[in-house]
């Protein structure tokens, strides 16, 4: 469990990463807007604590975690807070994790390797998602 400030001084959004690969995680930390405070953990229990303490504006949680599914972590996510703005992602493109998914709350889907304009346009989409 890590967490890495990106800029303190402006602080927008607070992003909790739920991803047990090193390297993606160094890619998403790489990419993220320097206006946001990054937190990661790489377990469905780390993710859950760090979930209550930090209460992130945005998870982006991988659909295979090493103690068990993301889906059981979305759901116990949306049940604690049914307006979190969680984006699942995996390597795997089956399109049933994209539908499951979004049946169960989430606000979207990314396929690893990640792309810096689809989360850019997640990051879009919950700042103006606040503003309303």
């Amino acid at each position: 469990m890590q967490a890495y400030k990106t800029n303190s001084s402006n602080e927008e959004a607070r992003v909790l990463l739920i991803e047990d690969d090193r390297t993606a995680q160094r890619m998403v930390h790489a990419m993220m807007d320097p206006n946001c405070r990054l937190s990661m953990a790489g377990s469905m229990a780390a993710g859950a604590s760090l979930y209550k303490h930090v209460k992130p504006d945005i998870v982006l949680m991988d659909v295979q975690l090493p103690d068990g599914d993301g889906y059981s972590l979305l759901d116990w996510i949306i049940q604690e807070d049914p307006g979190a703005h969680v984006v699942m992602f995996t390597g795997d493109g089956n399109t049933d994790n994209i539908f499951k998914s979004i049946e169960m709350g989430a606000k979207g889907f990314m396929l690893k390797p990640f792309d810096p304009e689809k989360m850019n346009c997640f990051m879009k989409k919950w700042r103006k998602q606040k503003r309303v």
